[in-house]
């Protein structure tokens, strides 16, 4: 059995997948290449030198970590495919089950994909936007990227902001409109000139950032409180522990280089097959038997 961490295939399987990972990847470099090219420049006209210097330095590290992490959580293999799996269903365990796609006996916290084609250890989400689902072994990398895309997002927001409303003027209807449909004034001949271009990167950080807002959001509490969120849909939290420990349950227990460096090596706690619960009466393990 293959017990390489990579996947062999990563090319996402649906049309949907295809173009929103093909979007991300053609935006975050470019995004990356008008900030520095073009907004640090002009923004850091009047300041120190050096100053210019040190945001360059800021903003290629979070690149690097926005890229980094990404790679991670569409690279990293989390399905049960490289995962020896018991003959039986072990006794005393409940939450395993027979999967009828895979036909193989899956773990407690697992759940078939069928964009995927395969079950996932801890299954979170499928992920549109890397064509592969988040599960226990990328979602440390799903998090941290969300993190920094929420970082370069805000800070890349608030210079665009004022850098294209120093090149506009005034708010008028007509600039509302350039802001809110920025691709559509481009594509359809309305206006094709650079400034109307430097109003498409603005208005992609704007809705970038209030899109990645929600979902970090909604991340962060799934891991402090140690659920799925299909657990937590459910009402299910009999693998939670404290909230230390369940940041490194996703993060690992070298967590805090992690969160700066994305493919240092930082083992997980568990290998996503055997779980401890802690709630261990008969009316919680009977009310929470499918998990």
């Amino acid at each position: 059995m293959d017990k390489s961490p990579w996947r062999k295939n990563f090319i996402p399987r649906v049309m949907s997948d295809i173009g929103a990972v093909v979007f991300l990847f053609a935006m975050i470099p470019a995004v990356y290449i008008f900030e520095i090219g073009v907004v640090f420049p002009i923004f850091f006209k009047d300041s120190p030198s050096w100053l210019l210097y040190f945001h360059n330095v800021l903003g290629t590290f979070a690149l690097i970590n926005v890229l980094g992490n990404y790679i991670g959580c569409v690279m990293v293999e989390t399905s049960i495919r490289n995962v020896m799996m018991p003959a039986q269903i072990p006794e005393n365990n409940a939450g395993w089950f027979v999967c009828a796609s895979c036909e193989s006996i899956v773990p407690p916290r697992s759940r078939h994909c069928y964009i995927c084609r395969t079950c996932i250890l801890k299954k979170e989400h499928h992920c549109v936007f890397t064509g592969y689902c988040v599960g226990h072994k990328n979602h440390r990398y799903f998090i941290l990227f969300l993190t920094y895309m929420w970082i370069s997002t805000l800070y890349a927001s608030y210079l665009n902001h004022h850098f294209v409303w120093s090149l506009i003027g005034e708010v008028t209807w007509k600039h509302l409109i350039r802001i809110i449909m920025p691709a559509a004034v481009i594509v359809l001949g309305f206006d094709a000139s650079l400034t109307q271009v430097y109003i498409f990167f603005y208005s992609v950080t704007i809705v970038g950032l209030m899109f990645v807002s929600v979902l970090l959001y909604q991340q962060i509490q799934l891991v402090i409180t140690g659920v799925t969120t299909r657990e937590k849909s459910m009402k299910v939290q009999i693998y939670s522990r404290n909230k230390m420990e369940n940041i490194k349950e996703v993060l690992g227990e070298k967590w805090y280089l992690a969160m700066f460096i994305p493919f240092i090596e930082s083992k997980l706690p568990r290998d996503g097959v055997f779980w401890d619960r802690w709630i261990i009466s008969d009316k919680a393990l009977d009310d929470n038997k499918s998990f």
